[in-house]
């Protein structure tokens, strides 16, 4: 996925606005940049188990039940109150 960095400081921008830890918004990137739990543990350097636990407390932070939700979610953040649209294209993504 091709994000420019205005686009990615704003992504960041929001995620942290949900309260999120650093470690939360690190394994929130990830994840939903479609790393999964052991891919992610290994890069992070915990256990799959403390990704789980991670992923649980954000999904409780953003008031969400699965990362299809917490994409919405985050998304319709960072796109409200601009004119531009989210490009969800097969060749952006």
């Amino acid at each position: 996925m091709n994000i420019s960095g205005s686009l990615q400081e704003k992504i960041h921008t929001t995620i942290i606005s949900f309260g999120l830890t650093h470690r939360e918004k690190e394994i929130t990137v990830l994840w939903i940049a479609g790393y999964n739990y052991k891919e992610i543990a290994l890069r992070v350097g915990v256990s799959n188990n403390t990704v789980r636990k991670h992923i649980q407390n954000i999904h409780s932070k953003l008031g969400v039940h699965s990362k299809t939700n917490a994409l919405i979610k985050i998304m319709s953040e960072v796109y409200s109150g601009t004119q531009q649209s989210p490009d969800f294209s097969s060749d952006n993504i």
